[in-house]
């Protein structure tokens, strides 16, 4: 038998000022290890802006709130990788360590031309269970979770902005 896991979800108004969404994501984590959460789940784009990607340190930071707080931390953002901008949601451990990280595959109308499509689903391994990703739109297409299901994915979470 599977062992229960209490997931929290950082329900959170975003801000335009990504300084008040870190310190909501730094309180809502604390709050939600507290509780006895093994993982906690941020909507779409609270992590930064598409005119204002993340940087490396801010990623840094978060992991660094991960291993502080002992939980696992699911969250998205704009990040640039190889020159492009992503939509991408990154899986933290407890440990600090990046699981894994997916990128949004079907954009908004607003990202249309703006960010790099994603080209495959993931199905990340980790202590609470298998952990497929999509982002927001990628709702729409039932093909993209029956492939997360073949794929063994015992957990999807879906981070969006609305």
């Amino acid at each position: 038998m599977k062992p229960i896991i209490s997931v929290a979800i950082g329900q959170v108004k975003i801000d335009k000022n990504n300084n008040k969404n870190y310190q909501k994501i730094k309180t809502l984590t604390s709050q939600a290890s507290k509780n006895g959460a093994d993982i906690i789940c941020f909507p779409e784009c609270i992590f930064s802006r598409i005119d204002k990607p993340a940087e490396k340190k801010d990623l840094a930071w978060l992991k660094k709130i991960c291993l502080t707080n002992k939980i696992i931390v699911l969250i998205n953002g704009y990040f640039i990788d190889n020159g492009s901008i992503k939509n991408r949601t990154y899986l933290i451990a407890k440990n600090g360590k990046i699981l894994g990280h997916y990128d949004k595959i079907y954009p908004s109308k607003k990202e249309i031309g703006k960010i790099k499509r994603g080209e495959e689903i993931k199905v990340i391994e980790t202590e609470i269970g298998k952990i497929g990703l999509i982002t927001c739109w990628d709702i729409f297409f039932p093909n993209l979770i029956e492939n997360l299901k073949k794929k063994g994915a015992e957990i999807i979470f879906c981070p969006s902005f609305w």
